[in-house]
């Protein structure tokens, strides 16, 4: 929506009617008010692309970058701070068209669509009247390409029955997501003190709306031509690497409050990471948003390892484990167990990892006289945030072990086993020497 300008200006140009489009700000995106303000921006200074702790740094307030198959988080700024979306917010009602909808049913142009501000169809390009038509084709490409907000609402008014409906069934759809900090009260992301979301929500949007077969197809394109009641209206994809070896989809949003924002997939040797980058700065030549982006996603590929949060053999947890030595009888003793992980666990080490990664070890019903190194005594489950991993636990400890630690009790009983056992054999010896005395007497003197 915010990108193509000179393109957009040339085309302007052609009509004296669209003048008036040509003296409001050309980067509202969407405009902040009905009535768009021009937008000042800024020189922006050279800053360091990277942190002292190594990660890279960006512009904007909240950043994240996610592998798509994986969930796991790569880098992350800010991630679960609220901020407004802007345009991006297009992609749900994108998704959403495209679970109802298809290319060829025709979309009729309504009043909450007459309404919206620029970019819009209407505004920059019109009049466009009420009956108007556009194929599903032509308002899934003006709505991601031009980003036109009217069109939003000609989507929203045709899924939903009416705009209100429609929001609805967007927030419905981010509590199907599990989406906590993030609420929407428009189709295209106007701003609204209560229209917002988190670079992590976001991301979890992106990831599907992104990942949608024909979302992704007009993100592929490299432009597209949009039918108006004036004529055609050509517009290339703000999008410069569209047309690169690797694969890239994203889409741009602006507002004064919330900054300029980007979401995006980048597909590089099969491997998928989505980014998110909010509340970033608008310079001259609007690069500082896409030089974040580029910034995350390069170290995300290219520089990002995962390091052990656990290494082999390493202790996770202590057990304690009762038992009696002699087994069945005998005084109750106490052993401290150290359980380990036979592998190393790996994870990408940042800041929220390093505070939400979670260890939660179940341990068997073990036996003292049954331990052995090779035989797993538990599981250990690690989990992050959209992760969770099961590993087997083992303990370095044997019954051998055990029970050297009470060879003196081993030796004192056995020692006073076979006291007992001689004693015992010693009164049965007298017995019998005692009976075989009486016997002898009876022979002696038999009884008459």
């Amino acid at each position: 929506m915010f990108d193509n300008l000179s393109k957009k200006a040339a085309v302007l140009s052609l009509s004296a009617a669209l003048l008036f489009s040509a003296v409001l700000t050309p980067y509202a995106d969407p405009a902040s008010e009905e009535e768009p303000e021009e937008v000042e921006v800024e020189e922006v200074e050279e800053a360091s692309t990277v942190e002292e702790d190594g990660y890279p740094s960006i512009r904007g307030e909240m950043g994240i970058t996610i592998d798509v198959d994986t969930g796991e988080i790569l880098y992350a700024k800010s991630i679960d701070q609220r901020a407004y979306p802007a345009s991006t917010s297009k992609i749900i009602t994108a998704l959403l068209f495209s679970e109802n909808r298809s290319k060829d049913d025709l979309l009729s142009y309504t009043e909450s669509a007459h309404q919206q501000p620029s970019y819009s169809l209407h505004t920059d390009y019109g009049p466009i009247s009420l009956d108007y038509q556009l194929t599903g084709k032509s308002a899934m490409e003006a709505l991601m390409i031009y980003s036109a907000n009217d069109v939003a609402y000609m989507i929203a008014d045709d899924v939903g029955g009416d705009a209100d409906t429609f929001v609805g069934m967007i927030n419905e759809r981010f509590s199907e997501m599990g989406l906590e900090n993030t609420n929407f009260t428009n189709a295209n992301g106007l701003h609204d003190e209560n229209h917002y979301t988190t670079a992590y929500d976001l991301s979890v949007v992106t990831r599907e709306a992104l990942s949608d077969p024909w979302v992704e197809e007009v993100l592929s394109t490299d432009s597209v031509i949009i039918p108006t009641p004036r004529g055609t209206l050509p517009w290339d994809n703000p999008n410069q690497k569209v047309s690169t070896e690797d694969k890239v989809l994203m889409k741009t949003g602006y507002t004064p409050a919330g900054g300029r924002s980007l979401v995006a997939i980048y597909e590089r040797d099969g491997r998928r990471i989505a980014g998110v980058v909010l509340n970033s700065e608008f310079d001259f030549e609007d690069t500082v948003v896409f030089n974040d982006m580029d910034r995350i996603m390069d170290w995300s590929f290219e520089a990002a390892e995962k390091t052990p949060y656990f290494e082999a053999g390493e202790t996770i947890e202590t057990l304690e484990l009762e038992y009696r030595p002699l087994r069945f009888f005998g005084p109750v003793h106490t052993a401290e167990v150290p359980v380990t992980i036979s592998e190393d666990v790996l994870y990408y080490e940042n800041g929220l990892n390093r505070e939400e990664i979670r260890v939660e070890v179940a341990i068997n019903d073990v036996s003292a006289f049954s331990l052995a190194p090779d035989k797993p005594v538990g599981t250990a489950v690690i989990s992050q945030r959209e992760t969770t991993e099961e590993y087997k636990v083992y303990t370095t400890l044997t019954q051998g072990d055990i029970l050297r630690n009470h060879m003196g009790l081993y030796i004192g009983t056995g020692v006073g086993a076979l006291a007992g056992l001689l004693a015992i054999a010693g009164l049965l010896l007298l017995m019998v020497r005692f009976n075989q005395r009486v016997r002898n007497k009876r022979r002696r003197y038999p009884r008459f």
